[in-house]
């Protein structure tokens, strides 16, 4: 309303608020359209309620259980008795930080074997074996210059 058409007449009916409300209105975000995504192959994510979907989680104890597991308690209890045999007098604590730093080791180990067998087959498709031979060659020596 314009402050010229208010007058004492009209000034009890003026709705002052309504200008705020509209302001509040359309701050309200729109709704987002549900994404259907599934829990498992064939198990829908909507109205599950109660469902026991702890087979399909690697870490649980039932998916070890039923042979999906990541075997992550049985490479834990190898590395906790090659530790407790090397070093008898280790604490649990000096035990978990070892036994992190060794995976985070042989889990970079193996990204970059992986990465470097990559880059070698994909050459030798690519490219042929007369270039991949000296792109293997070279991983080769990069790799055993870096150990040194």
């Amino acid at each position: 309303m314009n402050r010229n058409e208010i007058n004492n007449q009209n000034i009890f009916d003026i709705d002052w608020s309504a200008q705020e409300r509209r302001a509040f209105l359309k701050s309200i975000p729109k709704p987002k359209p549900i994404r259907r995504s599934g829990i498992g192959r064939g198990l829908p994510a909507t109205g599950l309620i109660g469902l026991d979907v702890s087979i399909l989680d690697r870490r649980s104890v039932k998916a070890q259980l039923a042979g999906h597991g990541d075997m992550r308690a049985a490479w834990w209890n190898l590395n906790e008795m090659l530790h407790k045999f090397l070093a008898p007098t280790a604490s649990t604590e000096q035990i978990m930080f070892s036994f992190h730093r060794r995976h985070h080791a042989i889990t970079l180990l193996r990204l970059a074997l992986i990465a470097d067998y990559r880059r070698i087959v994909t050459t030798l498709i690519n490219h042929g074996v007369i270039k991949g031979v000296p792109v293997a060659i070279r991983l080769f020596q990069r790799n055993s210059s870096a150990e040194r």
